[in-house]
């Protein structure tokens, strides 16, 4: 009899570690996905700024050789001066 309960004893134990090692490891999943959200959220905002700066690049680029008159042209042609 004693020795029922004691492996029964040692099954709940063991049942009970392998509860806490499945909880901890769960918190460590959860901790990894919100940590790769935050990683995925910040590379697309670089990508973002980074695309924004290649843009800035052209049109600076594109503009270097014109003269004024050449860029007002552009820009009334794009909609942004009125006559």
């Amino acid at each position: 009899m004693t020795d029922v309960l004691m492996l029964a004893g040692g099954v709940a134990l063991l049942i009970v570690l392998l509860l806490g090692v499945i909880r901890y490891k769960s918190h460590q999943v959860t901790k990894a996905r919100h940590r790769i959200h935050t990683l995925e959220t910040h590379n697309q905002m670089l990508q973002q700024e980074l695309n924004h700066a290649n843009t800035r690049k052209d049109i600076e680029q594109d503009n270097r050789g014109l003269s004024n008159s050449a860029i007002d042209e552009r820009l009334h042609d794009a909609g942004y001066l009125r006559d």
